[in-house]
């Protein structure tokens, strides 16, 4: 039972329900190019049925006693590998075809450039680098996010982003080159 719980919480087949509801409201979008709209209805929904789904996981953790064939609530796994991507997938949605004071918020210069450079401050939070900075500058959480933050925006502008503009340009030049 340990190999299920370690399968369905932390590999790509318990979790590919995440993976699918994404590739879903890609292929959907690029087919269907819904038109921009006032009504909040899928980001409502979204935030809503996100907000109810943490509730029910908070209270299923806290009534539950672990065990060693099963460290979790079953129902969890339920909730968290299948409910919930479907309320992810609404706002989502909500997000790309809805105006709201939400989607505007993402579209302002800092969340995008927060974004962009999401991908390194996922390399920065864990592994070798946070364990060097816990042990040896800081454990506190708010001086770990501020510095990786500010790292990862750093990495991005200066490295990641020339390296991107020059990829771009090689290829540019052989795919003209070619023809």
């Amino acid at each position: 039972m340990k190999s299920m719980n370690f399968m369905l919480r932390f590999t790509f087949f318990g979790r590919c329900m995440e993976f699918m509801c994404g590739v879903a409201l890609a292929v959907y979008i690029v087919k269907k190019r819904p038109l921009p709209s006032n009504k909040l209805n899928f980001t409502v929904i979204g935030i809503i049925g996100i907000v109810f789904c943490k509730i029910f996981l908070a209270l299923l953790k806290f009534n539950h006693t672990p065990s060693d064939l099963w460290p979790t609530p079953k129902w969890s796994i339920l909730v968290q590998n299948f409910i919930l991507p479907l309320f992810v997938t609404l706002l989502f949605h909500g997000i790309l075809t809805e105006k709201s004071l939400f989607s505007t918020l993402l579209e302002t210069n800092i969340v995008l450039l927060l974004g962009k450079s999401s991908y390194v401050l996922y390399l920065l939070h864990v592994g070798p680098i946070d364990n060097f900075f816990v042990y040896h500058i800081s454990e506190n959480i708010l001086v770990r996010m501020i510095f990786y933050y500010a790292i990862s925006i750093f990495i991005f502008s200066f490295i990641e982003e020339s390296i991107r503009i020059k990829l771009r340009n090689q290829l540019k030049f052989y795919s003209t080159k070619s023809t």
